[in-house]
């Protein structure tokens, strides 16, 4: 088995003991002792869960990715150049703080999908981008 295997099998234990109490605590949820269960409640009960295995297998995902590369800059730099010019600089020039595991929130359908990213902050514009926009 190579490293990279191992290292996925891995990551897909570590997160299935974090999912583990979720799908349990649904399982238990339809009981078949339970005589007033709907299927609009199972339905629901293993959607949200299925959405949350979703959103975990999103969060880990991200957290593999290749950090911002230098591309992403002069792009996130390009992305401000009305900016730049209001304050008469050009992208290249206005100064850049990189502001690493800031915090933030994506959104997609499944839920939000809390994340930690490299922030770029521009002090001149007050103003910052996660890269890639």
């Amino acid at each position: 088995m190579s490293s990279k295997q191992s290292t996925a099998e891995e990551r897909a234990e570590a997160l299935w003991k974090r999912m583990k109490p979720k799908v349990l605590e649904a399982v238990a949820k339809h009981s078949p002792e339970r005589t007033d269960l709907q299927f609009d409640e199972i339905e629901s009960n293993s959607a949200s869960v299925g959405d949350l295995v979703a959103r975990m297998l999103m969060q880990e995902a991200l957290k593999e990715q290749a950090g911002t590369t230098r591309t992403d800059i002069e792009r996130a730099r390009e992305s401000l150049s009305d900016e730049a010019r209001a304050v008469g600089k050009t992208p290249e020039q206005l100064r850049l703080t990189r502001i690493p595991d800031k915090p933030c929130e994506l959104g997609t359908v499944r839920g939000p999908v809390p994340h930690l990213r490299e922030y770029l902050y521009f002090p001149e514009l007050r103003c910052g981008i996660f890269p890639p926009r």
